[in-house]
């Protein structure tokens, strides 16, 4: 299947069109939708059942548990694992709060540990911050570029610590293990997974996943993502309702078997980025990876080219984005309710990243303008 667009003029880049995206795949998806719609059935069925199973079977994991978004995701997974209010979870000082929100919801105590120039959990940092009350780790796959899990597994493993994968970002991602590829989210204990419409692997509302290869854990999330029951009405635990419905699993089944394509299509764009700026000293870029899934394309640029630059794309008509513009230690909800061990780099990136727009859609004749207007800056 090819990934184009229609030559026109280049008038509005937005960060990532998904309309575009839904007229590529239209007559699949229309047909899905309505199978769904004469069918009757909006709340599980086959249609999430499938979703399930195929998921399951790209990511290489014995199961898979969908849910309703991303965050539902990682409060089940915290859920799951009993961890007790008090108890410490190490966090990465920067990137996207749900992590951090759900730990505190559940009484946790986030612990962040900076992240290196990748944007993801430095290892280097992690022993430090270990204390008696860690049980677990929960690193972010940022931007589509995962986290060195061989050196979080060794740590995690040494100190018998539960390890909690936000792939997010990241769906389809690989990550190298020595000679071995796994699936982003499929490492540690549990890994977490947002459907959200702009994410790799999207529905058209809100939608999540949960994977785990331990039986037991598959269990008990499966039975607390619906209000602590296996038979109806007969509640042994505490659980939460968090379904994703029959409409979003048929958009998620079609979407699914043109991630690898679509993925791939996200390198080859950034490729280009690469190309159009890699000449340029101002700008430093993340390297392109075989294994890196470009969620975002982020570029890191001093403090004051990029408030000059951002005007200047505005003024030309191109979306950028500053992801993101706090740090975990900067954020009010956040003050006084956890444990800083080291954020020095997480704050020094929210003053140099932006994220330019990069989506399975895009042409690169707007890449090659986009880069001729931030040369130009």
């Amino acid at each position: 299947m090819g990934i184009v667009k229609k030559a026109t003029s280049i008038a509005n880049i937005s960060m990532n069109d998904l309309s575009l995206e839904y007229h590529l795949l239209k007559e699949e998806i229309d047909i899905a939708i309505q199978e769904v719609l004469q069918s009757g059935r909006f709340i599980g069925g086959p249609e999430v059942e499938k979703f399930e199973k195929d998921w399951a079977s790209f990511l290489g994991s014995k199961h898979v548990i969908s849910c309703a978004n991303g965050t539902d995701a990682l409060q089940i997974a915290l859920m799951a694992l009993d961890l007790k209010a008090g108890e410490e979870i190490i966090i990465p000082a920067y990137g996207y709060i749900a992590v951090a929100e759900v730990a505190l919801l559940l009484g946790l105590k986030p612990v962040i540990v900076d992240v290196g120039e990748d944007y993801n959990i430095n290892p280097d940092l992690i022993k430090a911050a270990i204390t008696e009350k860690t049980r677990a780790i929960a690193p972010i796959h940022l931007f589509g570029h995962c986290a060195d899990m061989m050196a979080i597994m060794n740590i995690a493993d040494q100190h018998g610590l539960y390890v909690i994968e936000d792939a997010a970002q990241a769906a389809g991602a690989s990550v190298p293990l020595g000679s071995e590829l796994k699936k982003a989210g499929t490492i540690g204990t549990i890994g977490t997974y947002s459907h959200f419409p702009t994410k790799n692997l999207a529905c058209y509302g809100d939608g999540g996943s949960i994977c785990t290869s331990d039986q037991k854990l598959a269990d008990k999330i499966i039975k607390i993502k619906v209000h602590g029951q296996n038979k109806k009405y007969h509640h042994e635990i505490i659980g939460i309702n968090s379904r994703l419905d029959a409409l979003q699993a048929a958009i998620l089944n079609i979407k699914l078997k043109h991630l690898d394509t679509f993925n791939q299509y996200r390198k080859e764009v950034a490729s280009w980025y690469q190309a159009g700026l890699g000449d340029n000293d101002s700008i430093k870029l993340q390297p392109v990876s075989t294994h890196h899934v470009y969620h975002q394309f982020a570029i890191q640029i001093d403090e004051k080219f990029r408030t000059r630059l951002i005007k200047r794309l505005s003024e030309k008509n191109i979306a950028s984005t500053i992801y993101y513009p706090k740090a975990f230690s900067q954020q009010r909800a956040l003050q006084g309710n956890i444990r800083v061990h080291s954020d020095e780099m997480a704050r020094s990136l929210t003053k140099t990243t932006l994220c330019l727009p990069i989506s399975n859609t895009i042409r690169k004749e707007e890449i090659e303008y986009i880069c001729a207007v931030i040369n130009q800056v």
